[in-house]
């Protein structure tokens, strides 16, 4: 019985998605996805990490990864700067996330996005205007493009997370962390429990 209520705990329990210790810098005039990839698990399979710049008009971008944070900035005019995760496809249905947000300047338009082996994509998007710790959690999030209500989760190769700047400013993003949905083991721990109780009764 022990060992069922550990199986339900660790199930459900927060994992460190990037600690971003690895050091990395990407800054215009880069284009979308052209840094040099840095060696980075996505969700605890092998992958690489991509930081990006991508600028709509006469500013000054960058992202800035290492010592537990990725800084993204700009100077000006609207751009969006990211960290794209690429990796061996796996289910990802029901994960949330979560993580410290700080930013200075202009509010932020913070987006999480996929993409499955099928190449089809899905991104989803919250203004935030205060510095603190979210949780994303898909079901209640708009979807601002992809495939509504179609989306597969079960087969995703690529992740990103993304930063808009409206206006000159700054945002940083530390402590990311996701926790997957409840698997079968809890399910049969779960399970394990409710028989117990029956026997005992």
């Amino acid at each position: 019985m022990v060992l069922s209520v550990a199986c339900v705990s660790a199930a459900n329990a927060a994992v460190t998605f990037d600690g971003f210790s690895v050091g990395q810098t990407s800054a215009d005039p880069a284009v979308a996805w052209a840094s040099p990839a840095a060696s980075q698990p996505i969700f605890g399979a092998s992958g690489t990490r991509l930081a990006y710049t991508n600028r709509y008009s006469s500013v000054s971008s960058s992202v800035s990864v290492g010592s537990g944070t990725a800084t993204f900035s700009n100077t000006g005019g609207s751009a969006d700067m990211g960290l794209l995760y690429q990796g061996s496809a796996q289910d990802l249905t029901g994960y949330t996330f979560s993580f410290n947000l700080n930013m200075t300047g202009a509010n932020t338009v913070f987006e999480v996005g996929f993409w499955n082996a099928d190449g089809g994509y899905a991104n989803y998007y919250v203004n935030y205007t205060t510095p603190g710790t979210y949780t994303i959690d898909l079901s209640t999030l708009p979807l601002i493009e992809g495939e509504p209500g179609s989306f597969d989760f079960t087969a995703i190769t690529n992740f990103a997370i993304i930063l808009q700047a409206p206006s000159a400013g700054s945002a940083t993003v530390s402590n990311f962390t996701y926790t997957p949905a409840p698997g079968a083991i809890a399910l049969l721990g779960a399970a394990g429990l409710v028989g117990a109780r029956r026997r005992r009764d």
